[in-house]
């Protein structure tokens, strides 16, 4: 038998002999072979992680996918003054806590309250992380039912869930969490790492300008509130690159529903019936009033102004919700009342700033005779020996008659030759009758100087009268005569009148001989364009006077309305109004009752106060009346700087805005309400973060900006 190693010969000279594969040609073959397989398994590994990989992101984009819609469903239905966060002092959060409303009874609406017309919330839904192990989990907790809770209560309830992972039973509301398993508490996302980030956008308002103007009406957005007291906080928050320094300016802030405007300005001396003040808190700037006159059209001509210099620097404001405040007096039936914008406090004296006040008209000069004859320049008129005995009617045209007043004095003018005598004087009205019209009428009195019937003005010079009761208001609506007689001079004497000449018209009757005291002259006197003696009518205050407001629609069925308060003018001495308040449901109702003898009074007294007007029904609609009697002499008049009508307002979402001042050297400012910031919306990011093969992290993220549109209305 052939040996092993001669059959391997034979075979080898065999595959020689007929052309076969070398030794060399097998491990060339060979490893071609590996090479090829090699390939053939990397391809398949390679394929295989990046199947891994995109399964991986296509697992969690759809994870993400779907809790990120259903965070962005549930906030657009919530309401953002009624979420809460976690942790409580970052800027960023990680967790949310929102209300929800379900539509109970599948018509496509969500429910509203019978009374209140608020909606029903019916959960309360916290999105929240929680690790355990290895893994972080996005989770969904719902409390069902949502009850009543304090802001500390709900904020507690979102602190336990985020440390616990779900409530303990020492959490607020703990009875309405459903234990069982994915039920109360479910896990949306669970893997190695999940982020969640909430950022509320808040409302910043930037009152820039390189001119100083007034803004357009500023939403500052909706906010569900209580009735009674609330705080209004405005903090600076930075400054356009523009700006020189970041101050702040208010006119006015606006509160619907029942859109009662709040004057900026008068949050300075506001005094709550409570005793409270209109300002709080401020921190950086002292609040302070500002005339806005010469810029425009301010509310009130006048604003708060906060000449703040800092970032974080506040102002903060406390309202009551809800209330109608009355301070500018323009909206309402003036009679023999005026509005206007002064720091006279109707008693001689100053109040600390300039308001608009409500008082009585008068205590002014009422009658120019350089305005009614055209002229300013005065002549004069000088009698000799022999001349006078005559008597002047000037007419007092109701034309430039400003304004009406109880008492009347007048200015007699001396001419610039010599002294002027008056013997007697009279003050009447012009007869209105065709024919008669240089006759006198009702009302008419003797004008007295210093008590006596007669004067002796030193030449170039003037005397005023004493002030004149003629019984009645010296009024505006209709024309009078100023009658003076001068006497014959007699022997060493001389006398002089100034006069002044209208360019056509007749200014003034005379005849000779004392006729001062004749009401009916029958046409006898003689017509002259001049005016001759009388060179003013100054008027006190008029005897009373009425300001009836607007009827105000507080938008609700059944107010209850609790206090009246009022402010009177500063070092006004023991003279104030008289307040009469009344309610309705009819708006036609209170508008043709014109009787307010029966209505619900206060007498303010002389001091500025508040009093009950729980006594007046529950109307929907509201009014009140004012009435302002001057001192016994009617040289003072009551002044009001402002009334407001008090009553509990609903539960509702009010809309909150507000005009502020626009200038160079204003800066940017946030808004508070109750200690809460404002949003007008959420950014939310959301990723999973999860390493493949142990050769690479996968993160994938979704961000979303979302507004909540529910505001409990």
């Amino acid at each position: 038998m052939l040996s092993l190693k001669r059959k391997l010969r034979v075979v080898y000279e065999k595959c020689k002999s007929s052309g076969g594969l070398t030794l060399v040609e097998i491990i060339v073959a060979l490893l071609l072979g590996v090479m090829v397989f090699g390939g053939i398994l990397m391809l398949w590994e390679f394929s295989q992680r990046a199947w891994h990989i995109e399964r991986t992101r296509s697992k969690n984009l759809a994870f993400l996918e779907m809790s990120m819609e259903r965070i962005k469903k549930d906030v657009r239905l919530s309401s953002s003054d009624k979420m809460f966060f976690n942790p409580v002092s970052a800027a960023t959060y990680e967790a949310i806590s929102l209300p929800l409303a379900v539509d109970d009874d599948g018509d496509g609406f969500i429910e509203v309250d019978g009374v209140t017309k608020m909606i029903d919330w019916d959960e309360t839904v916290i999105y929240h992380l929680y690790t355990s192990s290895s893994e972080t989990q996005l989770r969904k907790t719902i409390f069902n039912s949502r009850v009543d809770l304090s802001d500390a209560q709900r904020q507690t309830q979102i602190d336990d869930v985020v440390t616990n992972g779900q409530p303990i039973v020492s959490t607020p509301n703990y009875a309405n969490w459903n234990s069982t398993p994915g039920v109360g508490t479910r896990v949306l996302i669970s893997a190695p790492a999940i982020s969640l980030e909430i950022t509320p956008q808040r409302r910043e308002f930037d009152n820039y300008n390189s001119s100083t103007k007034k803004s357009a009406n500023v939403s500052f957005g909706s906010i569900s509130l209580t009735s009674g007291y609330h705080t209004l906080k405005l903090k600076i928050a930075n400054k356009n690159n523009l700006s020189t320094d970041y101050a702040l300016g208010i006119d006015c802030i606006r509160l619907t529903p029942s859109g009662s405007d709040r004057e900026g300005e008068d949050y300075l001396h506001i005094t709550h019936p409570d005793a409270s003040a209109g300002i709080s808190a401020f921190v950086g700037a002292t609040p302070a009033f500002e005339n806005m006159l010469s810029f425009g059209s301010w509310s009130s001509d006048s604003q708060l102004s906060f000449n703040s210099h800092n970032i974080d620097d506040f102002l903060t404001l406390r309202f009551y919700n809800d209330v109608w405040r009355e301070s500018n007096f323009l909206s309402g039936n003036i009679n023999g009342t005026t509005s206007e914008y002064t720091n006279d406090d109707g008693a001689g004296g100053t109040m600390s700033r300039e308001d608009i006040i409500l008082c009585l008209i008068g205590n002014q000069e009422n009658w120019d005779v350089a305005e009614q004859t055209k002229n300013s320049t005065v002549s004069s008129q000088a009698f000799a020996i022999g001349d006078g005995h005559i008597t002047y009617r000037n007419i007092i045209s109701q034309e430039y008659i400003e304004t009406s007043g109880r008492l009347v004095r007048v200015k007699f003018c001396a001419g610039n030759t010599d002294h002027l005598k008056i013997d007697s004087a009279y003050i009447c009205a012009r007869s209105e009758i065709a024919g008669q019209g240089q006759d006198c009428a009702a009302p008419s009195a003797r004008i007295t100087f210093s008590g006596a019937n007669g004067v002796d003005i030193p030449m170039a010079n003037f005397v005023w009268s004493d002030w004149i009761d003629m019984g009645e208001n010296f009024n505006e609506d209709r024309s009078y005569f100023a009658s003076l007689y001068i006497p014959l001079v007699g022997a060493g004497d001389s006398n002089s009148i100034s006069y002044w000449s209208h360019p056509t018209e007749t200014s003034c009757y005379w005849q000779t001989g004392d006729h001062s005291l004749v009401d009916s002259w029958g046409g006898t006197g003689t017509a002259t364009n001049n005016l001759y003696g009388v060179g003013f009518l100054e008027v006190s205050y008029i005897d009373n006077g009425i300001y009836t407001s607007k009827i105000y629609d507080t938008t609700m069925a059944d107010p209850q309305f609790s206090q009246i308060r009022w402010t009177l003018g500063l070092n006004n001495p023991s003279i104030g109004a008289i307040l009469k308040v009344r309610s309705n449901d009819s708006e036609a109702v209170l508008a043709a009752d014109v009787d307010w003898s029966d209505e619900h009074t206060i007498d303010t007294g002389s001091i500025s106060g508040s009093a009950s007007i729980a006594a007046i029904a529950g109307g929907r609609y509201v009014q009140f009346q004012a009435v302002l009697a001057p001192n016994a002499i009617y040289t003072m008049t009551p002044v009001l700087r402002d009334v407001a009508l008090y009553w509990p307002g609903n539960t509702v979402a009010c809309d909150l805005s507000g005009y502020f001042t626009l200038r160079p050297n204003y800066g940017i400012f946030s808004v508070e309400i109750d200690g809460k910031p404002l949003h007008r919306g959420l950014e939310i990011g959301l990723s999973i973060s999860e390493e493949v093969y142990k050769k690479g992290t996968i993160v994938r993220s979704l961000n979303a900006e979302l507004k909540p549109r529910n505001t409990g209305k």
